[in-house]
């Protein structure tokens, strides 16, 4: 027996080797895979900066070393990446045994295995690539002298400005002008739309804005305003390096005689920035002199159609429009316009309300919809028609000039203005009046206080109406909708709408219906007539309590369906004649689903459905009386709840299981292949769990791969937060209302190297009523990506985790009561000074 367990334990060694080997080898398509769409992403990125970078220098900015340094380590990278999907590619082709097996078996392991380090190293580029800015502000000159050049549609303002040559004439002109001024940043004067672009101001951001701190430096400034408003044209040198920076080398380079095309083509730029940066993007693809040529012609045929600079803008610019793929791809960036001007838009809403409008049509199934409509994002991001929101991976931006553009194309180019009735975000307590909606194809009044809408519009040609955010909106006329026989689009999200419009049923081409956020009581059994309905979002309508199922299960268009934090739960569907979750299986086309659940016999059936846990995307867990442990996922044989096939699950929340006391997150392969559960879920909360006591994860390193939000609230039998640190992708930390938790890294960490991942991508630290927390680590960590900190009422956090080394570039506020910031605890002063500009204190 002595003999035999060594020997077991050497076999047993042996085969682990050997399968760690052979998992290698089979998953060298995948890894390859996973390697170019990471590289992909990574190069994306590259090319964002480096555009912010070069209107930085345009602006005559320092750019920072460190973006200098990281552009050329993706660079780098880019060659590493090309040799190993080179060497891969060529391995896969080499096979034997049917093309089962690799001909070198050691050269396919080394290559999977370098792929999967290349990929590690790829992301932590891209993780360290979101930079708030690019370039340093040179201090300016003693006396800055700008030359006067000609002014875009600025005329008036300028005569204005001058005329007022005293203290209180001067004073009464902003603050009237700033009380019409929609488009103005609490107390600064705005002027960015109506620059229609020049060369942008170094504040930061990609805007051609002029702000005054106060009113009385708007008025001590006046003259430094008036010439600094004059938005200058580029010098033509600089205008033609920036051009041939879009364009890029090897386009300009790929025949003889594009160079001096190329030039003509700039020239038409009319020296503005942004048409030199959004004309040069169209053209970079160009590589024949015949493309170039007619973009020359298109050019001149909008100048020579333009009365004056004002009017030659959205010409020009209309040229990148006219450069895109394809008429989808054109209507999606129109459609981007009916948002309020210089607001983040969430992309799966936008998304949401193209595949509504029929603009992504050819898909099987929801989820590659989802897909298309993020590579036509990424499409028009690189043609720099829409840019990065406030958060760059789920919000996109457009330009106000970009937005006054496709307002424009969307009117017909100002024949038609109100084929796109767009009112958003402007205060509106009315709606405008229903003759202004006869003609209008898309109406956006999102974003105002409008009360009610008790007119009765006459509108066949609607097809979009986005009425969301209108938190004041309760009633809405009975014959609202009843002409609206085109509509396909609709959206009462976080309105104050109670009852449901009964004539919505009568909208035969709906397909998008939003009610999220909503007080609505009940859905009429009418609803069965909207046979053409895919999308019907009640996330969080609380107040729901009369739900058609047998209606909605009928639905046979119907792909996405959202109850998640819905009133109507699991208990209601056991009332509709016993017949609960089963009849979501009847919605053949189902693919997106979110659903809230309260009994740990409903949960297990919905793990039973095969059809029901491959669509669950949100999933909400309440109350559930008697669920003690959740293992979220664990081996076939066992009789606990399993996680069954639920491996697109992208939001979980449990919220108020009084009985749980355990959740156990473990890698397990559930019969043959990987469960990619891990990969997929990227939003967890617990939430009044008062007897949660452990949290245990298996497998950190291969657990939440892509889990970016984590919130604890209201769990005060917690202790142990260790399970966060290995969580490389989060990025926003929730902590509230937890009595025992006293440290964050539980024992700290003993030696923190300078390019540690803990923490590496976390953005926001919000602490809160934390009363014996201690620590969040008991050494300075890097934070190579923290924007914020905010801290209330935690009464012995008496030191933060930082150091001179961290959070470099990136850190943007530390929020928290005045009386907790005057007494933390520093190493020394100058981490102190280092920090002291970022502190926002606030009084109790």
């Amino acid at each position: 027996m002595d003999l035999v367990n060594p020997i077991v334990d050497v076999f047993s060694r042996l085969w682990d080797c050997i399968a760690r080997r052979t998992s290698y080898i089979r998953k060298l398509p995948k890894n390859l895979d996973s390697l170019r769409a990471a590289t992909d992403r990574l190069k994306h990125l590259k090319n964002d900066v480096k555009t912010k970078l070069d209107l930085a220098q345009v602006q005559q900015m320092r750019p920072k070393e460190e973006v200098q340094f990281w552009i050329k380590s993706v660079e780098a990278m880019e060659g590493q990446v090309n040799e190993i999907v080179e060497e891969g590619t060529q391995q896969i082709s080499n096979t034997c045994l049917g093309g089962y097996y690799p001909k070198n078996c050691w050269s396919s392991y080394k290559i999977s295995k370098r792929a999967t380090e290349e990929l590690t190293v790829v992301e932590e580029l891209r993780s360290t690539g979101n930079f708030s800015d690019v370039a340093d502000i040179l201090p300016p000159a003693n006396v800055e002298k700008m030359p006067c050049g000609s002014t875009v549609g600025m005329d008036l303002i300028f005569k204005n400005v001058w005329e007022c040559c005293n203290l209180g004439r001067c004073v009464q002109r902003i603050q009237r002008d700033e009380g019409s001024e929609r488009n103005r940043k609490e107390d600064g004067v705005v002027i960015s739309r109506r620059c229609k672009r020049g060369i942008p101001f170094p504040n930061g951001k990609n805007k051609s804005k002029v702000i005054f701190t106060t009113r009385s430096e708007a008025v001590c400034g006046r003259v430094e305003a008036h010439k600094k408003i004059r938005v200058q044209c580029l010098r033509w040198n600089e205008a033609w390096n920036l051009f041939q920076k879009m364009v890029g080398a090897e386009t300009l380079n790929s025949h003889p005689n594009i160079l001096k095309l190329a030039k003509i083509v700039a020239r038409k730029c009319a020296c503005l920035p942004l048409s030199i940066v959004t004309i040069g993007r169209a053209m970079a693809s160009k590589k024949t002199p015949e493309e170039w040529n007619h973009a020359i012609t298109v050019l001149k045929k909008s100048a020579s159609e333009s009365l004056g600079m004002e009017d030659k803008v959205l010409p020009l610019l209309k040229f990148s429009y006219d450069s895109l793929s394809n008429d989808i791809i054109r209507s999606c960036f129109l459609y981007c316009s009916l948002y309020p001007e210089d607001i983040s838009i969430y992309k799966s809403t936008l998304i949401g309300h193209w595949i509504g409008e029929g603009f992504i049509a050819e898909y099987d199934d929801m989820n590659e919809a989802f897909n298309q409509g993020h590579y036509i994002i990424g499409m028009l991001k690189s043609m720099c028609l829409l840019e990065s929101g406030h958060d760059e991976e789920f919000y996109v931006k457009m330009h106000d000039v970009i937005r006054d553009l496709a307002l424009w194309i969307g009117c017909e180019c100002g024949m038609k203005k109100d084929k796109f009735l767009v009112k958003a975000r402007l205060r509106l307590i009315e709606a405008p009046q229903v003759e202004k909606w006869e003609v209008a194809e898309r109406i956006s009044l999102m974003h105002n206080d409008i009360r009610t809408l008790l007119e009765t519009p006459k509108c066949p040609n609607l097809i979009t109406l986005l009425l969301n955010n209108n938190r004041e909106l309760k009633r809405l006329s009975n014959d609202f909708f009843k002409s609206m026989t085109s509509l396909r689009v609709l959206n009462l999200s976080r309105s104050s709408i109670e009852e449901f419009p009964n004539e919505i049923a009568g909208l035969v081409e709906l397909q998008y219906l939003n009610l999220a956020f909503t007080p609505v009581k009940t859905l009429p059994d009418e609803l069965e007539i909207l046979v053409k309905l895919k999308y019907l979002n009640l996330k969080c309508t609380t107040k729901l309590t009369m739900f058609p199922l047998k209606v909605i299960s009928r639905l046979p268009m119907l792909q996405w369906l959202n109850l998640y934090g819905s009133r109507f739960g699991d208990l209601e569907l056991e009332d509709c004649g016993g017949a609960g979750l089963g009849e979501f299986e009847n919605l053949k086309r189902l693919k997106v689903f979110g659903i809230t659940i309260r009994t740990v016999y409903a949960l297990q059936r919905l793990f039973n459905s095969q059809k029901l846990s491959r669509c669950t995307n949100y999933l909400f867990i309440e109350e559930c009386q008697g669920l003690i442990s959740f293992p979220l996922l664990s081996s076939s044989s066992s009789s606990s709840t399993t996680i069954g096939d639920l491996n697109c699950l992208k939001k979980l929340s449990f919220k108020s299981c009084l009985d749980l006391e355990e959740l156990t997150v473990s890698l397990v392969v559930v019969g043959e292949g990987d469960n990619d559960f891990f990969s997929s879920l990227r939003a967890l909360y617990l939430i009044h769990l008062p007897t949660l006591k452990m949290v245990r994860v298996v497998a950190h390193h291969l657990c939440f791969q892509n889990l970016y939000h984590v919130k604890i609230d209201d769990c005060d039998a917690l202790e142990d937060l260790s399970w966060l640190v290995d969580i490389q992708s989060l990025q926003y930390l929730d902590l509230f209302r937890c009595k025992g938790i006293e440290e964050v890294i539980c024992g700290g960490v003993v030696e923190v190297e300078e390019d540690s991942t803990t923490f590496s991508r976390l953005r926001h630290i919000n602490l809160r009523n934390l009363p014996k927390l201690k620590s969040i680590c008991r050494h300075a960590l890097p934070f190579s990506s923290l924007e914020v900190i905010r801290v209330y009422e935690c009464p012995e956090l008496k030191k933060l985790p930082l150091d001179s080394n961290s959070a470099k570039n990136t850190l943007k506020k530390i929020i928290g009561e005045k009386e907790w910031w005057d007494k933390l605890e520093w190493e020394d002063e100058s981490i102190k000074s280092v920090f002291q500009p970022y502190s926002k204190p606030i009084d109790k």
